[in-house]
């Protein structure tokens, strides 16, 4: 039978790395949104 103690850990270390991959794409999804708009709003100002 398989040691219930092994598993948890296992599971608990992949769901923090599923949980930290997901917030570093929600984060550097936003961030490059923001730049874009960012540089069109600076290139609408200077008439670029």
């Amino acid at each position: 039978m398989l040691n219930k103690k092994a598993i948890s850990p296992i599971i608990a270390s992949t769901l923090l790395i599923v949980v930290s991959v997901i917030i570093i794409v929600v984060v550097l999804t936003f961030g490059t949104d923001f730049t874009k708009k960012g540089t069109i709003q600076v290139d609408n100002v200077f008439g670029n």
